[in-house]
């Protein structure tokens, strides 16, 4: 009877997503494995034995940051508005349509491709000759500063590497590299 009921569950599929195959709890592979512990080395030894993701913190105020940004949809504004007001951006007061596309770069939870942020507001012609009228940098290169900050925070809060690719619309990790040297 009870290999019958075994075999019954040999494939049973959990509400947490994961699997049981025998007596044998298998996880999907977009499980994440939190993990709150200040001892780097400790924290590198775990990584070492897993198979799963793992998000590292070193304190639960890390994790407790993460989460709040997290659950907030992880808007770009507070960047968008630190790279208007931190620097000597602009070379007057914005046009409608720029504050419309900047308003609409901070709504977003990734750093879009320039191209979508140029159509965000108006015809893309357009936008490029506002732009060089009002603002001293370039958009790419604006955006790649928009990249490089919101990459460094992401990693900062314990955000993995995927994460903050997947984020700032970086193809690879040497490309994430180049973009943090740059900046920062």
């Amino acid at each position: 009877m009870d290999r019958a009921r075994e075999r019954n569950h040999e494939h049973e599929r959990k509400a947490d997503g994961s699997t049981r195959v025998g007596r044998e709890v298998v996880f999907p592979e977009t499980a994440e494995i939190i993990l709150i512990a200040p001892e780097p080395n400790l924290v590198a030894e775990i990584l070492k034995r897993s198979a799963l993701r793992v998000r590292c913190f070193a304190s639960v105020a890390d994790f407790d940051a993460w989460r709040a940004r997290t659950s907030d949809g992880g808007c770009l504004v507070g960047l968008v508005e630190e790279l208007m007001t931190d620097r000597d951006a602009t070379t007057g007061p914005l046009p409608p349509p720029l504050q419309l596309a900047l308003s609409w770069l901070g709504n977003q939870p990734r750093v879009p491709p320039l191209k979508a942020f140029a159509e965000a507001a108006c015809p893309r012609r357009s936008f490029f000759r506002l732009w060089s009228r009002s603002m001293r940098e370039r958009p790419g290169r604006f955006l790649d500063h928009l990249r490089a900050l919101h990459a460094q925070e992401l990693l900062a809060h314990g955000a993995t590497v995927e994460d903050a690719l997947r984020h700032t619309g970086c193809c690879s990790l040497p490309a994430l590299r180049r973009l943090l040297d740059r900046w920062h």
